[in-house]
């Protein structure tokens, strides 16, 4: 049997929304305006405006601020959601997201943030240690970078990496290498590890290290020539003759051969053609040439390859390397030894022929003594960049212009008469206007 069950009494709806639908019926669609922004000029159109998200390939982004960024990615290597917020615009943003979404495409399992950037000290070693210069040029980054690293230990003691380095930490340490008095190129030369490290961190760790940016010194100061006098040249090797032998044959390659001072210094017994009056300068086991263009052969003046065999007559023991020239000790020069052995014999030849220009110019520049003295005696200044190891400097020279050894021997030969060029350096000071004497008539 069929039981009727009574149906629910219906509860009216009490709503204010219910209520007035019943009485006025269904409300109407309101259309959505575009805002007025009388600041802005105008009506804002919402067709223009930038959507504050993206996506590209796995990788999704969105804005928390104009100037800062989340984005969002699966990880396949290990399933996991990343979430990274990031300062920057939006298209430096989505670069970013570009080049994780490269990452996560290539399953390399890329999380940002997990991998760990190596300490300023490791970055400083792997930058050295990947670079091409020889072993004496590491040594001298090696050192530059330590006190670069000490600066940054007293100064910034919580930056442990180059994340945390920022431009003005390296404009603070330039300018005080400045201020210090260090020259122009030993400022440029201080900065290189620094740059070279911060170049290869942002390079291999490109979301946590911001690109280098332009570290400008202050403007190279003008640099004047200075080189000895023909006349100082000779009483300086008169005098080193005499009380300095063994520095007396390297002077000689320097005055005579241009030849730079480590350069002479690492000349061994084989490189020098008796026979022809020969040098080679090339590469040895104990120094390595400044470039590829220094590497050469040249004919040398006979009074240069008469202390030669002298030198060679007066060494007693010969090393297996066949080198030349050592010091006291039998050990191969080194810039430090020979700086050393320099500033002595400087002191004393000041003192006893009392011209204080033997120091004030510097041993190194008997080369740039060499150059003016050729370019005086008549020699083209194309001869003379190849007989001193220099790259020709422009397109005829580099890839057109072959020079004959045989022309080289022009330049031997002028230097054989060097001394027609004693006493000139009085003449050039005296070739001035001199003051003329007006009568005053009254």
């Amino acid at each position: 049997m069929k039981k009727n069950l009574a149906k629910p009494e219906r509860i009216p709806d009490t709503s204010l929304q219910r209520e007035r639908e019943r009485m006025y019926g269904a409300a109407q669609a309101v259309p959505i305006t575009p805002c007025t922004y009388p600041w802005k000029g105008g009506e804002t159109n919402m067709a223009t405006v930038k959507p504050t998200s993206f996506k590209i390939g796995c990788v999704s982004g969105k804005s928390i601020t104009p100037e800062k960024w989340e984005i969002r990615f699966t990880d396949p290597a290990t399933s996991l959601e990343v979430k990274r917020r990031i300062k920057g615009t939006r298209s430096e943003v989505e670069a970013v997201a570009s080049h994780l979404n490269s990452e996560c495409l290539a399953g390399r399992g890329y999380l940002p943030g997990q991998r760990k950037l190596p300490s300023l000290k490791d970055s400083l070693a792997e930058t050295i240690r990947l670079s091409r210069g020889s072993d004496k040029h590491k040594v001298e980054m090696g050192y530059w970078g330590g006190r670069w690293i000490d600066w940054m230990t007293t100064h910034h003691p919580k930056v442990r990496d180059f994340s945390g380095v920022k431009p003005h930490m390296v404009l603070d340490y330039l300018r005080q290498l400045e201020a210090d008095g260090k020259a122009f190129d030993t400022v440029r030369l201080a900065l290189v590890p620094v740059k070279m490290a911060w170049r290869f961190a942002n390079e291999n760790y490109p979301e946590e290290v911001r690109p280098l940016p332009k570290i400008r010194q202050k403007a190279r100061p003008r640099r004047e020539i200075i080189s000895l006098e023909a006349d100082e040249i000779e009483v300086l090797m008169d005098w080193l003759r005499e009380k300095a032998p063994d520095l007396y044959p390297i002077a000689l390659m320097q005055a005579f051969c241009g030849l730079r001072t480590l350069e002479a210094t690492a000349v061994r017994r084989q490189d020098i053609d008796l026979q022809y009056g020969l040098l080679r300068v090339t590469d040895t086991e104990h120094h390595r040439l400044k470039n590829t263009g220094s590497e050469r052969m040249i004919p040398i003046p006979s009074f240069v390859l008469s202390a030669l065999i002298e030198a060679m007559n007066r060494q007693r023991v010969i090393p297996a390397d066949g080198s030349l020239f050592q010091t006291s000790n039998r050990t191969p020069w080194t810039k430090t030894s020979l700086q050393s052995r320099w500033r002595r014999i400087r002191a004393k030849l000041v003192n006893e022929t009392k011209n204080s220009r033997y120091g004030e110019v510097p041993p190194k520049k008997l080369r740039s003594s060499f150059a003016t003295m050729a370019s005086r005696l008549g020699v083209p200044d194309r001869l003379v960049k190849a007989y001193m190891g220099h790259a020709a400097g422009d397109i005829l020279g580099t890839h057109y212009r072959a020079i004959d050894p045989g022309e080289l021997r022009s330049v031997s030969a002028a230097m054989e008469g060097w001394k027609a060029l004693l006493g000139a350096g009085q003449l050039r000071k005296d070739s001035g206007n001199r003051p003329q004497e007006i009568a005053i008539t009254g």
